[in-house]
């Protein structure tokens, strides 16, 4: 019954994650004058799906995150991973994901002011990405003969013994994420 039970929950999870990216791509579209009210989405969808704002600068139309953890199939309430592969993933290594979105003119023309904000007139294009990095610590030392013979070095005078290194791009979140702004921009 127990294994039933386990195979009916993987396969309901399964369902949850995969299919995520269809329809439109990482990309969504501003029609003149709603700039602004896209801007506003961007924020606003970034902040449900669990990140915490970094920058936010409408001006240049740029809006980053922090950088956001989740652990996998162990944190399903958090929902950054898009595949099973990227769940099982999540629990065997330390990663983390950092979001950005990007506005820019539809039509790369001359004369577009430095200020986004006062471009009413033209079409833009919001364009997400989402960043996977591993979590490593520095001076951390595995014994060859136990792993519980392990040890932390910390070097003299790193306050920060954590460094975070790029692995991936993540394609699917940003595709959902982006289909999820044009949705609330267009207030579906």
């Amino acid at each position: 019954m127990m294994r039933w039970l386990g195979i009916v929950v993987v396969a309901v999870i399964g369902c949850g994650l995969v299919g995520c990216s269809a329809g439109g791509g990482q990309t969504f579209t501003v029609g003149p004058g709603e700039y602004a009210a896209a801007f506003e989405a961007a924020k606003r969808e970034l902040h449900s799906a669990g990140f915490e704002l970094d920058r936010v600068d409408a001006r240049a139309g740029v809006v980053t995150s922090r950088v956001a953890a989740s652990s996998g199939l162990a944190t399903l309430w958090i929902q950054h991973d898009s595949t099973i592969g990227q769940s099982v993933e999540g629990i065997l290594n330390h990663q983390v994901r950092r979001a950005r979105v990007v506005f820019s003119p539809a039509d790369r023309t001359d004369g577009v002011a430095d200020d986004l904000r006062l471009e009413d007139s033209i079409e833009m294009v919001g364009r997400v990405e989402v960043e996977v990095l591993r979590v490593y610590r520095a001076g951390v030392r595995p014994a060859a003969a136990s792993i519980q013979a392990s040890g932390l070095e910390i070097e003299p005078g790193s306050d920060e013994p954590v460094a975070l290194a790029p692995v991936a791009v993540d394609e699917e979140l940003a595709a959902r994420l982006a289909r999820k702004m044009r949705q609330r921009l267009r207030g579906t």
